[in-house]
């Protein structure tokens, strides 16, 4: 079976990604361009990723089912919310 694949973000991802696109800039790539476009059009701010819209923006689809993933709420870190990408495979999430 594998371990499912997992997703885990908050408003530190936004960070992180600001950190890479900074590094990146300098080399003109990015190591995922689709993964950073996808965030840019659901969390984007004058080209950066926003931490916090990308928040509200899993938590306003969280639940969603989409091509047999959905994103679910893990709990907090540091009072920051995290999420999860659960997969179905045999009528189980996983």
């Amino acid at each position: 079976m594998g371990t499912p694949p997992s997703l885990a973000v908050s408003s530190s991802l936004a960070r992180v990604a600001r950190g890479r696109a900074q590094a990146a800039s300098n080399r003109k790539s990015f190591l995922h361009p689709e993964f950073r476009e996808a965030l840019l059009t659901v969390a984007g701010d004058s080209g950066n990723i926003n931490g916090r819209r990308l928040g509200k923006w899993l938590s306003a689809n969280k639940g969603n089912i989409v091509n047999g993933l959905r994103i679910v709420g893990d709990g907090t870190l540091e009072g920051i919310a995290r999420y999860r990408l659960q997969c179905l495979r045999d009528e189980k999430w996983e």
